[in-house]
């Protein structure tokens, strides 16, 4: 999982910033929610067995509001606020793990 992380954390970033940037098709938002859910979630754990409960609280809330099952209908321009706030967590995330690896390995 610690290998994979780092490349699941880029995919949701990018299918993020497709969400802001694009008109992707109705489908892709049901894609959208399931993908970076799953994705929170693996993080959420992964970041509860480090003992790092800030991450744990930040990605648990992610899932939540991304979750595909009850389902939050908030307007177009809010969910692009969301989507670009979100993929700035993962991206704030990946640079403190890589910082945090770094420092160790020092």
């Amino acid at each position: 999982m610690k290998q994979l992380l780092p490349f699941l954390k880029i995919g949701a970033i990018l299918l993020l910033l497709f969400a802001v940037a694009g008109h992707p098709p109705r489908d892709f938002y049901m894609i959208l929610r399931i993908c970076i859910c799953l994705i929170s979630v693996g993080a959420a754990v992964w970041y509860w067995r480090l003992r790092q409960s800030v991450w744990v609280g930040l990605f648990a809330i992610i899932a939540v509001v991304f979750n595909p099952l009850i389902i939050f209908y908030l307007h177009k321009s809010t969910w692009k606020l969301l989507d670009i706030a979100t993929a700035a967590v993962f991206a704030v995330s990946l640079f403190a793990d890589y910082y945090s690896q770094h420092n160790k390995s020092n």
